[in-house]
């Protein structure tokens, strides 16, 4: 796609239209401590639409086509709320994606405050979002130590380009598989009689939320037993993630060395690094991949195998090119129009933003906190545990969201609780000082 600045209408590639389908934003919120300049925040909202056309336009379907289109009358969506800025709340402010593709909520309540950049996931991943989120506060930085002055120069930039064009200039080329098979096997030629099925019991499904962050100590203590066992901070942290799921798996009380309980872990990930040459998060709208691997508890398994595992399998589909060239087939950007809620925790998905920027705020504002999150909330696969991991001022924050599909299964702080004595265990063990 030609670099432009006014994109009266651009169609979306699929990878970009699944969004579309599932109605999702990314929400990213800083909360400070400090009175907020309301009129140069609002300023600064409007430097950036500007500066990113996109963030301008709205969503139009024909058909089976979507499309970006301009905007041109319609005005930025701000909303202040008075109400406590608790970091886990929900935002107040919600979005239709056929009126505007991003918005910003201010939450306040004395002197402290929750800015929310919303911004649709159709138009920027994390790894591009995080970039809009520093250039933002940035702005009000300079607004407010400068004056409205220092917005009135605007520099728009290029429209960034889909996940499919720049593979395509890159000469990527759709491989034979996605290398996400083996987590839906394909039925058998020649169908077994079905047996009759019982009636379902129903039960209403309830997804809860919750959110673990560990202390600057922790944090260092976890990367440092990474580095020293081979392996990562990420993926070690994974492992704690699947050995908490897995010690809630009904064969968890009988499983053995022989007979251990398999656990599939799904990861996505920021493609651009990997690419040849690499992309800058700016670059492209959203381009995310999948890593899988199916981990195995038996009683005697030891984390840092598993985290070793997950490190070994994700390099390895990344230097064959799988990660990369999966978005190409129809397969992965398809979304299940209907899915039957298993009865157990069947899997764990997660995805690591990595080291969150240090924002630039103005004298007298202190940035405290970040939290990240899809709204409205993603309606996950019952079963299917959600982790978002962020590490922000050096501490380690695992969000997660889990639907159960019936009761006795464990709340989403069960599994975090789990976790954390997960992580604890592995200190000890390893004589690492927290």
């Amino acid at each position: 796609m030609p670099a432009s600045t006014q994109p009266a209408r651009r169609t979306l590639s699929p990878s970009e239209a699944v969004y579309i389908r599932l109605r999702t934003f990314i929400v990213y919120s800083v909360c400070v401590d400090g009175d907020i300049d309301l009129s140069a925040m609002r300023r600064a909202f409007v430097a950036l639409r500007e500066a990113h056309p996109l963030l301008g336009c709205t969503l139009k379907q024909n058909g089976e086509e979507a499309y970006f289109e301009s905007d041109d009358i319609g005005q930025p969506t701000v909303l202040v709320s008075e109400r406590e800025p608790d970091p886990l709340a929900l935002p107040g402010l919600e979005l239709d994606q056929a009126r505007a593709l991003s918005g910003l909520e201010i939450v306040r309540r004395g002197h402290r405050a929750r800015v929310d950049l919303h911004v649709h996931h159709s138009m920027a991943d994390a790894a591009h979002g995080l970039t809009l989120l520093e250039e933002l506060w940035a702005r009000y930085t300079d607004c407010v130590t400068n004056g409205d002055t220092a917005l009135d120069v605007v520099e728009v930039q290029p429209l960034p380009a889909s996940y499919e064009e720049l593979l395509a200039a890159r000469g990527v080329r759709k491989g034979e598989r996605t290398g996400l098979e083996w987590l839906a096997p394909p039925s058998p030629a020649t169908p077994s009689p079905a047996a009759p099925k019982p009636e379902p019991i129903r039960h209403e499904l309830s997804m809860t939320r919750g959110r673990m962050r560990l202390t600057n100590e922790t944090t260092a203590a976890l990367e440092q037993a990474a580095r020293a066992n081979g392996t990562t901070l990420d993926a070690l942290a994974s492992a704690a993630i699947l050995a908490a799921a897995a010690s809630f798996h009904p064969a968890a009380a009988t499983r053995s060395d022989a007979s251990p309980t398999p656990l599939p872990f799904i990861l996505a990930m920021n493609v651009r690094p990997h690419l040849t040459p690499p992309a800058k998060p700016a670059d492209g709208t959203t381009m995310m991949g999948l890593s899988t691997h199916l981990a195995l508890f038996g009683p005697r398994t030891s984390l840092l195998d598993v985290a070793r595992g997950i490190d070994q399998r994700r390099n390895a589909e990344l230097s064959e090119g799988l990660i990369q060239q999966a978005v190409l087939h129809e397969s992965f950007t398809k979304t299940p129009e209907k899915v039957t809620p298993p009865t157990e925790v069947v899997a764990v998905f997660s995805t690591n933003w990595g080291m969150i920027p240090d924002v630039r705020v103005p004298d007298g504002l202190v940035a405290t906190d970040f939290v990240g999150m899809l709204f409205p909330p993603a309606r996950t696969h019952a079963g299917v545990p959600m982790f978002l991991l962020t590490t922000f001022q050096g501490q380690l924050s695992m969000q997660a969201m889990f639907t159960a599909a019936r009761p006795g299964l464990p709340t989403t702080q069960q599994i975090l609780d789990a976790v954390k004595s997960q992580i604890d265990g592995l200190l000890r063990n390893n004589e690492v000082a927290r």
